[in-house]
């Protein structure tokens, strides 16, 4: 059985910042005249911080010998390997007002249902691995020329080809 999950130091960075500036913003605006909605406002970014460090540690891909399962904080697929018949992985680019927004997706499709994995949350030692398993695993399936490059290293790119 191999699982994969996110192993990203910026998110817990992130997340850290984020409560750090939390909890400074609710010491700095609290005294005695303050009010529970000061405090309830103030504490928004410590619950949004929680909330995406939640969802990020339930994140996993777990492949075993006969199926795959994607595991989200919100539910959880599951496909047999054998029923795999077309993956396809993808960097779909859209622009905002920022920027530039990318999707980074590999999707397994069989007869009568998909699994969409968000292959950005992973790092890419992760993603290699779980291209070459697909690969492996999933022999009777259509696997598209991106899926067959992220397993030699070559990651899908909004603004290049490969990267």
């Amino acid at each position: 059985m191999r699982i994969f999950k996110i192993e990203s130091i910026i998110l817990i960075i992130i997340s850290a910042v984020i409560i750090a500036f939390s909890v400074l913003l609710i010491y700095a605006i609290g005294d005695e005249h303050t009010t529970a909605p000061v405090y309830l406002l103030s504490a928004l970014p410590l619950l949004l911080a929680v909330a995406l460090f939640a969802y990020c540690l339930t994140i996993r891909i777990i492949i075993d010998e006969h199926s795959i399962t994607y595991v989200t904080l919100f539910g959880k697929k599951t496909m047999l390997l054998n029923e795999v018949i077309k993956i396809d992985s993808y960097a779909k680019g859209k622009p905002t007002i920022h920027g530039m927004h990318g999707k980074y997706e590999t999707v397994l499709y069989s007869h009568h249902d998909k699994i969409v994995i968000r292959i950005k949350l992973f790092s890419r030692k992760n993603v290699k691995e779980l291209a070459i398993t697909l690969i492996n695993k999933c022999k009777t399936a259509e696997i598209d020329a991106q899926t067959r490059m992220m397993a030699q290293g070559k990651m899908p790119s909004i603004f290049f080809k490969y990267q």
